[in-house]
């Protein structure tokens, strides 16, 4: 089985009535050709495919991949209007897709100079050795004539019109240069600048710039960690470039503004992707409220922009003294509700819009914080690319962190064990002692929705925050969820418990009086852990790429 992977096309018309073509044979039944002897079949055709001529090389030689075919197809392929074509087929192959048959330059005769009349053309004759001799181009031709070749050989003639009016038309016609032209622009007026670069009043480009002289390639906007003068209508267009917030300031007529104060990153009119959009696309102006546009809506979060290298949205404020919001049953862990104000969101829980449809992020960062202010962190790698409402709202121990990437926890106190200690974060962190967290309807489960796995919860003693049970729930005599409490009554005080069992770990404000006990059940008279340990710590939850 033969096949030719490509036709390079037809070469030359000469001599007179001859085709020459040349091809290439590429592949032989899928393998690389081998130089041998083929028979092939040429067509010259017209347009609409009608064959003119057609020649049979029952050997035709193929070297090194190619084959060169010369046809005598005689006058009668090429009587008649249109254009021909060449198509080739290589024994019983499929014929390869047909090539335009063209004249070439080097032809004897081609179809454009076929018929064509001139005098003084120069022929082959003319060109012959010894046919040109110094003797025949010693004479000298006057001004607006050439040498030009007639019927009885070289002599001097008469430049055409056209060309001899050459000599009128101006410099620049035949230089093409810029200081030919005739009633040259003055440009002096824009090229200056004061030197050296030195500027301690307003400059203004005009009169007296000037961009020829070198300081030119070191201009730059005077810095300034004040306002070089008062915004005025009479310093409009004053511009500096502001030391402190690194942004490049210039007066409206009434106050300097950013450049980019309606294309500052993190602004409502130019949302980022997340966090650290904002921060690596040089729009981060510190910890604070920033607009974000993950997916098809725009809305506002907190961004820590400092904090293990910056770039964090908050997702998460879990306030130890406010009232126990976030205990396990609250639907703000599974529910599209939000809660809270992004621009201060240290006074209580707060649930950010980033819960819901966050996905662009690798990590996971939980601060321990005291009224927004950093005691300890660590980082996890995130488990998956879901948004956080959905780990929550899957089962029992559902893995959010497989791993402890970096901390800082030489500040925090010693019994808090989730920040300072753990290798790993669970969603719905869950023991069960009778029944499961999230689907039990009987026993005594216990579980935390944000927990670590380096000690299983138990009875209400495991570290972890929006714990199962719920003080205002389980007081002596009182049930929830079809469960009851036992005699000795509470189960947690505070929507986070940071200890592990045995530990102590215990803290936060929410409570009705003095703690005298701190671990296990308690009566809930005697439920303020802070006034045992004399801390009380508030958790944030942030993601980050």
């Amino acid at each position: 089985m033969l096949s030719t992977a490509l036709l390079v096309g037809a070469l030359a018309s000469s001599p007179p009535h001859v085709v020459r073509l040349q091809g290439a044979l590429r592949t032989i039944g899928g393998q690389a050709a081998v130089d041998g002897d083929y028979g092939l079949t040429v067509r010259i055709e017209a347009e609409d495919g009608t064959a003119l001529v057609e020649k049979i090389f029952v050997a035709a030689d193929v070297a090194d991949g190619i084959f060169t075919l010369a046809l005598d197809v005689g006058p009668a392929a090429f009587v008649g209007p249109g254009t021909r074509y060449v198509a080739i087929q290589v024994e019983n192959e499929t014929p390869l897709p047909r090539t335009r048959l063209e004249s070439t330059p080097m032809a004897l005769v081609s179809a454009v100079a076929e018929g064509l009349a001139c005098t003084g053309c120069v022929g082959v004759a003319a060109l012959a050795p010894g046919a040109v001799t110094p003797a025949a181009l010693s004479t000298a031709c006057a001004p607006g004539e050439v040498w030009r070749r007639e019927a009885g050989g070289w002599g001097c003639a008469a430049l055409p019109d056209d060309v001899a009016a050459l000599s009128t038309l101006a410099t620049v016609a035949t230089t093409g240069q810029y200081q030919h032209l005739v009633g040259l622009p003055d440009l002096g007026a824009f090229g200056r600048l004061a030197s050296p670069n030195t500027w301690s009043g307003v400059q203004t480009f005009g009169a007296n710039t000037d961009f020829a002289l070198n300081e030119a390639r070191r201009f730059r906007f005077q810095v300034s960690a004040t306002e070089p003068s008062a915004c005025s209508l009479a310093t409009m267009g004053l511009a500096y470039f502001d030391s402190g917030t690194r942004q490049l300031l210039v007066c409206d007529g009434t106050e300097f503004v950013s450049f980019s104060r309606v294309g500052q990153l993190g602004t409502e009119q130019n949302p980022g992707a997340s966090c650290r959009a904002i921060l690596s696309g040089g729009g981060s102006l510190g910890d604070g409220p920033y607009w974000i546009r993950p997916g098809n809506t725009t809305y506002q979060v907190h961004c820590d922009m400092t904090t293990a290298g910056g770039g964090w949205t908050l997702l998460l404020n879990l306030h130890t003294s406010d009232g126990h919001v976030m205990w396990w049953a609250n639907p703000l862990w599974t529910s599209g509700a939000l809660r809270g104000d992004p621009v201060n969101p240290w006074t209580g829980d707060h649930k950010s819009a980033a819960w819901n449809d966050l996905t662009a992020a690798t990590k996971v960062m939980l601060v321990v914080h005291q009224g927004g202010i950093p005691v300890g962190w660590r980082i996890f790698t995130k488990a998956g690319t879901q948004p956080m409402a959905q780990y929550f709202a899957a089962g029992d121990n559902t893995l959010l962190g497989s791993a402890s990437l970096a901390s800082n926890t030489a500040d925090v106190w010693g019994n808090e064990r989730l920040v300072r200690l753990s290798t790993q974060l669970y969603a719905n962190h869950c023991v069960q002692t009778g029944g499961g967290c999230t689907s039990g309807t009987t026993g005594s489960p216990d579980g935390d929705r944000l927990g670590s796995h380096e000690a299983t919860p138990s009875d209400n003693t495991g570290g972890g925050l929006g714990n199962w049970h719920d003080m205002h729930y389980c007081c002596s005599g009182q049930s929830f969820a079809g469960l009851g409490c036992n005699g000795q009554a509470f189960r947690t005080v505070s929507e986070a418990q940071a200890g592990w069992a045995g530990a102590g770990g215990t803290f936060g404000t929410d409570s009705h009086g003095s703690m005298t006990n701190t671990g296990g059940n308690s009566n809930c008279q005697d439920a303020n852990w802070a006034s045992a340990n004399g801390v009380s710590y508030h958790y944030a939850l942030y993601l980050g790429e």
